[in-house]
């Protein structure tokens, strides 16, 4: 039987999903300046959480949007004879990862299954409305052992961080190669809060820990966030892509779903570039 948790946040509080951007559906995110987003905001924030939680929101969209090229030790990509062996080169990193971004829907039998989310989809909350209302759940696989984080910005410009994170998961970093993560795990659905505005997920994955933004996200998580209800709501996002070489429609994975429900569900396949950290941005419309 699917559970459903009533914010995203820990239970210790907080406002929760609602964040994201003013774009048509079908619009090329790319085509969005960071810049514009990330002025946006900061707004928000500066507005909502004065100049320390404004800080903190800059100073994060300016870290997932910094140069993904990692650097190399030399000896860990030099070949050559050591020790009277020959030492091959390291294989240069490079991730393939499948994504998918799911809700719950009507069948055509009457029963909820998941179905995809596509970057613009409106989803409602169940505030001031009959039933429980939309929720999400995030499914990836990755082609190679990595360290992954996802970070939604929520609709009062506040940052989340929901993986690696205990409250919704059992297991952390690293992920395994082959092997297909939920997040939450097993039919929990991550429930929409009470600020309506614009949803945005930034997920990330490096070939080992980012300590600049695992500092920058304790940081984050110390900050007294509680200020609602909030003056301002987010209507633009800073959408950021680093490191994808190419991203294709991929074929369907079957996805368990509530009540014993097995549904194929489409993902997308991002292609990272040589030796760099993929940043990935989704979105969708919170009603």
């Amino acid at each position: 039987m699917a559970m459903r948790m009533s914010s995203l946040c820990p239970p210790a509080g907080g406002a929760l999903l609602a964040a994201l951007m003013c774009l048509a559906p079908g619009c090329s995110l790319r085509e969005v300046p960071v810049e514009v987003g990330r002025t946006h905001l900061r707004s928000v924030a500066l507005a909502n959480y004065d100049r320390v939680g404004g800080g903190l929101v800059e100073r994060l969209i300016d870290l997932l949007s910094s140069d993904p090229r990692l650097v190399r030790e030399d000896s860990e990509v030099a070949s050559g004879d050591v020790a009277g062996m020959q030492v091959e080169p390291a294989a240069p990193w490079k991730l393939m990862w499948n994504l998918t971004l799911m809700t719950e829907v009507l069948g055509y039998d009457g029963r909820r299954v998941l179905a995809a989310v596509r970057d613009g989809d409106i989803l409602l909350d169940g505030f001031g409305r009959t039933g429980s209302g939309d929720g999400i759940n995030l499914r990836w696989q990755a082609d190679a052992a990595c360290t992954v984080y996802v970070i939604l910005m929520d609709a009062s410009g506040q940052p989340h961080t929901l993986f690696p994170n205990t409250v919704w998961s059992t297991v952390g970093n690293p992920v395994l190669a082959g092997r297909p993560y939920r997040l939450p795990e097993g039919n929990i659905l991550f429930e929409l809060g009470p600020t309506r505005g614009l949803e945005t997920l930034y997920l990330i994955a490096s070939p080992e820990p980012w300590l600049e933004l695992e500092e920058l996200l304790g940081e984050v998580e110390a900050f007294d966030w509680n200020r609602l209800p909030v003056p301002a709501v987010v209507e633009r996002a800073a959408l950021i892509f680093r490191g994808v070489g190419d991203e294709y429609a991929s074929t369907a994975h079957a996805v368990g779903g509530p009540a014993g429900t097995l549904t194929d569900v489409n993902s997308t396949l991002y292609v990272g570039q040589s030796e760099a950290r993929l940043v990935i941005t989704r979105w969708f419309r919170h009603r």
